[in-house]
């Protein structure tokens, strides 16, 4: 299945600080981070995101510049 509902998940264990690192099982057309997942993120107060794997919503991700 096509989803990032696994991301969502590890958001709750995310701690201030933290690094998110993200990785898509194999190429698939959905994208894994958008404005939302990266809000959560920055929310938690984690430090960043390190994504393999599609993103959307660019110019909002940078606007809530999370490295």
């Amino acid at each position: 299945m096509n989803d990032n509902l696994a991301a969502h998940r590890v958001l709750d264990t995310v701690q201030p600080g933290d690094v998110v690192v993200l990785a898509a099982p194999e190429p698939w057309s959905a994208a894994l981070v958008g404005e939302l997942l990266a809000l959560q993120a920055t929310t938690r107060g984690a430090a960043a995101l390190l994504v393999d794997g599609a993103v959307r919503d660019v110019d909002e991700l940078v606007a809530l510049g999370l490295p």
